[in-house]
């Protein structure tokens, strides 16, 4: 269930402003650790059903514009370990480099839509945390072609999954087959 706006407050006591879903019941069921969704866009309204469908199993936080001492620290805040669902290509270099740099804070990395040009490279070429690269067929942010190129970089434990009838922002666009792909991706992370 989405709470109001929430207050972050960072060990240099910053704050950073972010959007919280709670979990629906606290009825002693195991919780997942924190979920925190990145995304340079500012509207909340984009992870919302998403949200909600997988906030039953533990809190999921929501933050826009963060550089990569500002994700660790709000990772710091929340508590670590925390799966991060990083969305587009600058929020993704800015979650690879959070997970090379804070090494175990983050238990897993989804990258929807990240993708690289021809003779790009990603900020790290070995990942530290199950990764998994996500994007719509239709994705008009990053094609089949970038994608792959990013997993090759990426090497071989990052996975990779293009939704079928699915565009840009699988969270908005097919938020159930985003939630069973991310449900599917942290289970597989946890093995």
């Amino acid at each position: 269930m989405l709470t109001e706006t929430t207050e972050i407050t960072l060990v240099t006591e910053a704050t950073v402003g972010a959007k919280q879903w709670s979990p629906v019941s606290e009825n002693g069921s195991p919780r997942n650790a924190p979920l925190l969704l990145v995304s340079s866009k500012s509207d909340s309204s984009q992870w919302s059903e998403f949200a909600d469908a997988v906030s039953a199993s533990g809190d999921v936080y929501a933050t826009w514009d963060v550089s990569t001492y500002t994700l660790i620290q709000t990772i710091w805040a929340i508590g670590e370990p925390v799966s991060v669902i990083a969305q587009g290509k600058e929020t993704g270099t800015i979650a690879l480099q959070a997970a090379k740099y804070a090494k175990g804070a983050v238990r897993a990395l989804a990258l929807v839509d990240y993708g690289l040009g021809e003779g790009e490279t990603p900020p790290v070429n070995v990942t530290t945390c199950p990764l998994v690269l996500v994007r719509g067929r239709q994705s008009e942010i990053a094609d089949h072609q970038e994608v792959v190129a990013a997993r090759a970089a990426l090497g071989n434990k990052c996975k990779l999954v293009e939704l079928e009838n699915c565009g840009s922002h699988a969270a908005e666009s097919c938020p159930q087959d985003f939630a069973a792909t991310i449900e599917w991706f942290l289970g597989t992370a946890s093995e």
